[in-house]
């Protein structure tokens, strides 16, 4: 598997793949999918909590298997390396011949075929499917973190402190992401002191889907207004690096869904080595509602239905992000 190749021969097969294996400060990155079901594991992707499941391929030998997919490739060779020569239909019974590294060797037609065994059922002696157990999902868990508090203020206006408007925004945040089913964890819920690692470390503790920490904006110039959030995942953090695509949708997601609300300045997606986006192991982003040193802006964020609709801007990008497909790994 040569690297920044986008070709892999496994076992003397070339591979298509689908993302080349890199080197990134040192360490090397290589497809997971590959990998795994290149050393007889079964891989599956759970799009909803965005976790990777590798098990132990190694299954019973059943009579027979019923295809459990609306279309799977029937292939020569236990692998997804191999060629495809057929296709089965779901609700289709194959005799089962052998199993190597849950794989089925099955009858079709004058021949014999390979068919993935996370995608069949077996077919017990009365005919009855015995489905395959499948692995529990996980549930989403989104941290929101309403910036500065306590003792922090934060950036502080003519009348507002910052520390108070975060709390409000985020709270309001929640409420939305709960009406979805979204189970949501605070980093604060008061208004109290939270340190900057102590906000990531909990995020990662709970093995967090997302995180979000939600701000407001300063400047020495009056003037400027605005809204605009960041991400991180630099090159030289190959951990962060590989979320880099994952962390940028989601920035853009949420300010994209912010600025329809607000129709305030787009500020754009910025990258920014910030605590919480540095030391958060899950996608991230922080975002800046407005600037509370502009009084145009400050006088906004005294308005609740202002505030509601940064809530609903935030809610909104989070929701999209989650929801939408993410690509097989």
């Amino acid at each position: 598997m040569p690297i920044n190749s986008s070709t892999a021969v496994v076992n003397g097969n070339p591979c298509i793949l689908d993302a080349p294996p890199r080197i990134v400060n040192g360490r090397t990155l290589a497809p997971l999918r590959l990998v795994g079901e290149a050393f007889g594991g079964r891989v599956n992707w759970d799009s909803q909590t965005k976790t990777v499941y590798i098990d132990n391929a190694a299954v019973e030998k059943p009579a027979a298997v019923k295809i459990n997919a609306d279309q799977v490739n029937l292939r020569n060779g236990p692998s997804t390396l191999t060629a495809t020569i057929g296709r089965a239909l779901s609700g289709e019974v194959f005799e089962v011949l052998d199993e190597q590294d849950g794989w089925f060797q099955v009858s079709h037609g004058s021949t014999t075929a390979w068919v993935a065994g996370w995608l069949v059922v077996a077919v017990t002696e009365e005919g009855t499917p015995d489905p395959e157990p499948q692995p529990q999902p996980q549930e989403r868990i989104v941290v929101l973190d309403a910036g500065h508090g306590g003792f922090d203020p934060g950036a502080c206006g003519k009348t507002l402190q910052e520390k108070d408007i975060n709390l409000a925004i985020t709270q309001r945040v929640g409420e939305l992401l709960k009406q979805q089913g979204i189970k949501v964890v605070y980093t604060r819920e008061v208004d109290t002191y939270v340190g900057l690692e102590e906000r990531s470390y909990m995020a990662n503790q709970l093995n967090a889907s997302l995180f979000v920490a939600i701000h407001n904006n300063a400047s020495e110039r009056s003037s400027i207004s605005g809204t605009e959030t960041y991400f991180y995942a630099p090159d030289s953090n190959p951990e962060l690096f590989a979320q880099r695509d994952e962390r940028i949708r989601l920035a853009t997601a949420i300010q994209t869904e912010l600025v329809s609300q607000l129709l305030r300045i787009d500020r754009g997606v910025k990258e920014s080595n910030l605590s919480v986006l540095r030391n958060t192991l899950m996608p991230s982003a922080l975002v800046e509602v407005a600037f509370i040193s502009n009084p145009t802006e400050e006088a906004l964020l005294q308005s609740q239905d202002f505030i509601n609709r940064a809530a609903l801007g935030i809610a909104n990008g989070i929701a999209a992000f989650m929801n939408s497909d993410s690509p097989e790994v």
